[in-house]
């Protein structure tokens, strides 16, 4: 239960940050920045092609929103809750008025407690207000038809909905653990532009490590990880990286909310040089050698064992997920499939480059795919190579010939012309 202390310490941090002007420009860009992504993609041709689910943008109003969930999840979330609670505590630093602060008959753990909190409540109510709007703004402006999941299988409307606004959730704690860095480095720096950039920073260098070292355990402890789990609720069977995503994300909070309230516990806001003022490039400092000090522990980290990421996962991850697509393109093109009918035997996958396992973009996949023959009842197995990219996160893509696929697109037998899903195939798995 909420003491009245922090209560009404709340109300009035809520009131400051929803006042600000950054504050009311992020909720304006979080309710238009949906309904304009989705409108440039139902007026454009274009395709993201290199995210999850983006080759059906176009097939399905469940698909966009979950395209801009990977785009908002790299970059816009951080620079969010930085924005929100990198000059929170700052802020007061700068104007001189934590002695108001703390004489207004609260003490100082309810306005550490309030500040944290507004910070977080206002960055949860942001996200909310994105996954409302990118799911009505892909319903309405494409359509509520079916999406294909992750594993190739079809999700229908009613599920898919509910998936939707799953995955947008599963973001909030890793959202809250980029909150709480925000926090610490505005109470460390007592630097409004210090306390923003650090977790920005952080970001970009989580960015920039998921494509060097092994993608075992290490790349899963990069906070940036935790905002893609929500990949493993679009597979069949569903996978556990949400769980490890939230344990996670639980340490990146803690911990730096454990230092801000640490060094706020222990300030002198009475004395002489207590203000901000002076504090400009001794902040900077200190988010420059905290930013180093991180970022030597990820590095290790992800290096730290073997790749799990092997030619083995790979083939056992396509061979169904390829399976699933012939049949739904088989059905589209008005054929009938008995369920269960196995159209591919094996699957062979090796890296052309001198590295056997891990992510990149040398990889191929041969896969013996059944194809009828006219002068015999006996089927024959065509291998057809698949040129393959794998991310640290399990996530690849694969493109096949279109000598043996076919293009991009193809006409039903209404007449509709549809995406062919055999023309790049996308898929995820855990790779741990």
């Amino acid at each position: 239960m909420i003491s009245t202390d922090l209560r009404y310490a709340l109300r009035g941090e809520l009131y400051k940050l929803s006042s600000q002007t950054v504050a009311r420009l992020l909720t304006v860009a979080t309710v238009l920045g949906p309904l304009l992504f989705t409108l440039l993609i139902r007026v454009g041709n274009a395709t993201p092609g290199d995210t999850p689910l983006g080759t059906w943008v176009h097939s399905s109003g469940f698909a966009p929103p979950l395209v801009l969930l990977a785009f908002t999840a790299s970059f816009g979330f951080p620079v969010s809750a930085a924005l929100l609670a990198g000059d929170i505590f700052a802020a007061e630093d700068r104007h001189d008025t934590w002695k108001n602060v703390l004489t207004r008959a609260v003490d100082r753990r309810a306005v550490f407690a309030a500040k944290f909190l507004a910070a977080s409540l206002y960055a949860i109510g942001l996200l909310a207000l994105g996954a409302v709007s990118a799911l009505a703004s892909g319903v309405l402006i494409v359509g509520s038809q079916p999406v294909i999941g992750l594993s190739g299988q079809l999700i229908g409307a009613a599920p898919a909905f509910g998936l939707v606004l799953a995955a947008w959730a599963l973001c909030i704690p890793p959202l809250l653990a980029f909150v709480a860095l925000g926090v610490f480095f505005s109470v460390a720096t007592r630097n409004g532009i210090a306390g923003v950039f650090g977790p920005i920073v952080l970001a970009l260098l989580m960015q920039l490590l998921q494509r060097i070292g092994n993608a075992g355990l290490g790349h899963q402890l990069l906070l940036l990880a935790s905002f893609d789990s929500w990949h493993g609720i679009f597979t069949t069977p569903l996978q556990g990286l949400p769980l490890l995503a939230i344990l996670v994300s639980l340490l990146w909070t803690v911990v730096p909310l454990a230092g801000a309230w640490w060094l706020f516990s222990r300030r002198e806001f009475g004395g002489a040089g207590s203000s901000g003022g002076s504090a400009g490039w001794r902040g900077l400092t200190v988010m420059v050698s905290s930013v180093l000090a991180v970022t030597a522990v990820m590095v290790a980290l992800c290096y730290a064992g073997s790749d799990p990421i092997t030619p083995r996962k790979l083939e056992a991850e396509l061979r169904p997920i390829f399976n699933n697509l012939t049949i739904y393109q088989q059905h589209e093109l008005g054929r009938t499939i008995l369920a269960g009918t196995k159209l591919n035997d094996s699957s062979v996958c090796a890296r052309r480059g001198y590295a056997q396992n891990g992510q990149g973009d040398d990889w191929v996949c041969t896969i013996d795919v059944l194809t009828p023959q006219a002068d015999t009842p006996t089927p024959n197995f065509e291998p057809v190579d698949y040129d393959v990219s794998i991310k640290v996160n399990g996530c690849f893509s694969a493109d096949g010939p279109p000598s043996f696929i076919g293009n991009q697109t193809f006409k039903t037998p209404s007449g509709k012309r549809v995406y062919n899903p055999l023309f790049e195939i996308y898929g995820c798995f855990n790779p741990l």
